[in-house]
């Protein structure tokens, strides 16, 4: 039997409802898309350095050589580019292995934002991906673009050291320098610290936004960047933890050092000097047993442990269980000798 037209109208009320209803969903999915916007994650990077016999060169994820070992150093790649070091001279490479910028700079940072912190000799200024200065070579203590803003030194004062502030992508100067210690800014704020009077000038460390405000008042002994929501703070009692982004503890501070959160997991030191690992929860996910670990990038990250000759140290890169994709190589305490 035909149903009624009747039957399949909704009342104006009823509709006005889940008109709302819905719109309502779509604002709460669109306020959870900006908070996840508003968490960076660091790049992935797909090739990673290694040195056999004295030369760098890189491997995959699955631990090949892809671009053999030539070089007198090299760095992770960053923004599609890595830096090389060769005939005393620092330049950059694609992921072909392809030298694209000559080695000619005496120092030479990652790039970032298609920008990287070089100098020739006469300063350190920023550079293209071709090589050429955008920003001229007469800045100091630069580093490299993070969200559009860089932390440069801009003024010196007797008794006090440096004053930091952070200029943007044109070299203006857009927080004036007003800190005596100053990191780049990540998902949206920079740690700070500010002069004080008495004492050496040092205070403790807080968060500003990019206005110059203050997010998270200074009370951290020490502070690194925002990864993933979550950032390590020192306090009081030296030991370290990691906090949100309005300054809660959000997992304890309990170990003498802390790294930075890349894909989940960050590398931590208990009293027993070696670094293990947590996920953001603050388990223990890799038990401790290297000297020294570094970001995970790519589902990969390096570590050195000690070896069974003390004059030597194990270097390799692990996956996220804490097991060898490449390595370990032994590699020398005293290369020198």
């Amino acid at each position: 039997m035909p149903v009624k037209t009747e039957e399949m109208k909704i009342k104006p009320a009823k509709f006005i409802c889940l008109t709302v209803l819905f719109l309502m969903t779509i604002c709460s999915s669109c306020s959870e898309n900006s908070k996840e916007t508003n968490v960076s994650k660091k790049p992935s990077r797909e090739l990673f350095p290694i040195e056999v016999d004295g030369r760098f060169g890189y491997i995959n994820k699955s631990g090949q050589i892809v671009i053999k070992p030539q070089f007198d150093r090299a760095q992770d790649f960053s923004d599609g580019l890595a830096r090389i070091y060769k005939a005393k001279r620092y330049g950059y490479i694609d992921a072909t292995g392809r030298i694209v910028i000559e080695p000619r700079f005496k120092s030479a940072g990652p790039f970032s934002e298609g920008l990287a912190a070089a100098d020739e000799g006469k300063g350190r200024g920023f550079i293209d991906k071709t090589g050429n200065y955008i920003l001229p070579p007469k800045l100091e203590e630069i580093e490299g673009f993070s969200e559009g803003l860089a932390k440069v030194s801009v003024d010196w004062k007797p008794n006090h050291g440096y004053y930091y502030g952070f200029i943007d992508t044109k070299g203006k100067l857009v927080i004036q320098p007003l800190y005596h210690s100053a990191n780049n800014f990540s998902e949206g704020l920079a740690a700070v610290g500010p002069h004080v009077d008495e004492g050496s000038g040092f205070g403790l460390i807080g968060f500003i936004n990019k206005r110059g405000e203050w997010v998270i008042d200074p009370r951290f002994k020490r502070a690194l960047d925002f990864h993933e929501g979550l950032a390590p703070a020192y306090t009081d009692s030296d030991k370290c933890g990691y906090i949100d982004k309005k300054g809660r503890i959000v997992i304890p501070a309990q170990y003498i050092d802390c790294k930075e959160f890349s894909e989940g997991i960050a590398f931590v030191r208990k009293d027993d000097l070696m670094f293990g690992a947590i996920d953001k929860k603050g388990n223990l996910i890799i038990k401790p047993k290297f000297e020294r670990a570094w970001d995970y990038s790519g589902g990969l990250a390096k570590v050195e442990s000690p070896a069974s000759d003390s004059d030597y140290t194990e270097i390799g890169y692990i996956n996220t269980s804490g097991n060898y994709v490449w390595g370990p190589v032994l590699k020398s305490r005293f290369p020198d000798k």
